[in-house]
């Protein structure tokens, strides 16, 4: 699981570079699905040069082949995905939060941490 997180980060850092419209917020990588969070810069020229598609599919292929010279030769995402606009703070503050609490969450639905 930590070489998936490596890999995860470098593949959010490679598409930041890639697309300097995108810009990695919170993220976190889970047993079984990982969530993000990248925030748009508007006044940035490549701004509406992607589509979310692009970005996760890029995210994806680069994690894909790293997992995959790494040994883990059956590592597979899900076809599909969700995406969701954030329009405020306030929001963004909740989305925040729900990654950075969704690990303890998880423990306590699996009954993995004392409470």
């Amino acid at each position: 699981m930590e070489h998936l997180r490596a890999v995860i980060g470098d593949a959010l850092a490679a598409l930041a570079k890639r697309v300097l419209a995108l810009i990695p917020d919170e993220w976190i990588v889970m047993a079984d699905h990982f969530h993000f969070i990248f925030l748009l810069d508007n006044s940035s020229s490549d701004a509406m040069k992607f589509s979310v598609g692009e970005a996760v599919r890029s995210i994806k292929a680069r994690t894909t082949r790293c997992m995959h010279l790494a040994g883990f030769r059956d590592y597979r995402w899900q076809p599909n995905y969700y995406d969701r606009i954030i329009r405020d703070e306030k929001e963004l503050n909740k989305f925040r939060a729900y990654i950075q609490t969704n690990p303890l969450a998880d423990a306590l639905k699996k009954g993995g941490v004392d409470g």
